[in-house]
């Protein structure tokens, strides 16, 4: 039976992988002396099949475009892992495909063009808010001669433009990174990854420790790039939230896969939910509430 040709989003299968002691340079499956994090983790099978990962996924799994997919979990249920792995920072077994194209295929530059990552942690750079959006754009670039050739000056000027008028950080652009709240320093990244214009965003808890504010403000332009067309993967543990504003739902417990699907899925059997969370949700019509849930045990 020939294989269904799936090309938009991201899919993968029989997905193992997890952070583990350097291999050998032996190991490496590459033509140069560069280490697996500078490639896209390059290994011998022979190599990766004794490897004892953390995180496995058997079966297929897909994180389309023109989506919100949240991951849930505790903390150490495999979120930022899997994050980490399609993003091509992490050595694994199995197939990722970005695109209809494999994950291994596709050079650093080109990734970026495909895939954003935005990872949980970030330190604030001595540099002005502006500044930092225009890195978003270096993946466009193309390296010729002693500089940098690619996209028009005029394309990432606009692109920064509306990076910045969409998560409200016009005022500020001229503010140093160093100097803003926390919640408005994790919107200028994001405006970051939104100006670098790939197709898929894989967002670490981007919500992690914001005010309300923020979360919500955050939501509503995940929200808004997903119905433009771009495939956006978010990694919480903040139940109500998630199944507030996503499509779909992946469940992971200690590196396995609990339970996917709609939320309306995952709310017709909660046992999943309650078993790997400690608590699951019952929908709720005051208008007034905030997320339409309440978390019960």
């Amino acid at each position: 039976m020939q294989r269904e040709e799936w090309t938009e989003g991201i899919r993968c299968r029989e997905l193992a992988s997890g952070e583990e002691r350097r291999p050998s340079k032996t190991a490496w499956n590459r033509r140069d002396d560069r280490p697996p994090t500078e490639g896209r983790g390059h290994f011998h099978s022979e190599l990766a099949s004794n490897r004892e990962f953390f995180l496995r996924l058997p079966g297929e799994l897909r994180f389309p475009t023109g989506q919100i997919t949240v991951l849930l979990g505790r903390n150490g249920s495999g979120k930022s892992t899997l994050i980490r792995t399609l993003a091509g920072l992490l050595p694994y077994t199995g197939e990722i495909w970005v695109g209809g194209q494999p994950l291994r295929a596709l050079a650093a530059r080109e990734r970026a063009c495909r895939i954003a990552w935005l990872p949980q942690e970030t330190t604030a750079p001595q540099m002005q808010v502006e500044t930092l959006v225009r890195h978003g754009r270096f993946s466009r670039q193309r390296p010729v001669g002693l500089g940098l050739s690619g996209t028009s000056a005029e394309k990432d000027t606009a692109a920064v433009e509306a990076a910045l008028a969409q998560t409200g950080l016009g005022p500020l652009r001229h503010r140093m990174v160093s100097e803003l709240s926390g919640g408005e320093r994790r919107l200028a990244f994001l405006a970051m990854v939104i100006a670098q214009d790939a197709d898929f965003l894989l967002l670490d808890e981007p919500e992690a420790a914001l005010d309300m504010e923020h979360r919500l403000h955050i939501a509503r332009i995940l929200r808004t790039l997903a119905d433009a067309g771009k495939g956006i993967l978010v990694s919480s543990h903040d139940l109500a939230a998630s199944f507030s504003m996503a499509d779909r739902l992946i469940l992971l417990d200690e590196g396995e896969l609990a339970a996917s699907g709609t939320p309306e899925e995952l709310l017709a059997d909660q046992s999943a939910l309650i078993r790997t969370m400690g608590a699951g949700l019952k929908p709720v019509s005051d208008l007034a509430a905030i997320y339409p849930y309440l978390l019960i045990h």
